[in-house]
């Protein structure tokens, strides 16, 4: 069944909802995250999955996925010694910004502030890095695995493939 798309006549405006029929598909999206091989460390409530690269391997901090961009391996590393009890979704809410809208400030150059990261959660990052490199070490030839990105070629698709 083809769908037709229909034009936009002069003053109307696109719906949200006809905007989704219209959108590329996941795989395609920007993003290079998406092309990481990362570790699984768990879920959260809200069905979000947890993942790690390890940052210090392929640069993939902790950071959680939703689970339509997660293809599963059947590889496994024993990640029992990692705590994530400290990793909700209020870890990853994102902080409000300040708005101060003057009216003389609009044209106004604003200072560019450098993007500070929290140190609690650098130490966070490190603690599972540690204890995650140390597991994935232990399995042969992984430590090269997750620090290559994953591509699909012409002709190849990941719903027929082993893992």
């Amino acid at each position: 069944m083809k769908m037709r798309r229909e034009t936009q006549r002069r003053g109307e405006t696109i719906s949200e909802r006809d905007t989704d029929r219209f959108m590329p598909p996941p795989a395609a999206l920007p993003s290079p995250s998406l092309q990481q091989r990362v570790v699984c460390l768990g879920a959260l409530p809200s069905g979000l999955l947890i993942v790690s690269g390890p940052f210090n391997l392929n640069g993939v901090p902790i950071k959680r996925v939703n689970q339509a961009f997660v293809i599963a391996t059947s590889t496994k590393v024993d990640t029992t010694g990692i705590d994530i009890s400290a990793f909700t979704d209020s870890y990853f809410a994102r902080p409000a910004k300040k708005t101060n809208k003057g009216s003389g400030d609009f044209f106004e150059k604003q200072d560019q502030e450098a993007k500070v990261i929290d140190p609690a959660r650098i130490a966070a990052q490190k603690a599972v890095d540690t204890k995650l490199c140390a597991a994935i070490g232990k399995v042969d030839m992984l430590r090269d695995y997750m620090r290559s990105t994953f591509t699909l070629r012409k002709g190849q698709y990941p719903h027929q493939m082993k893992f």
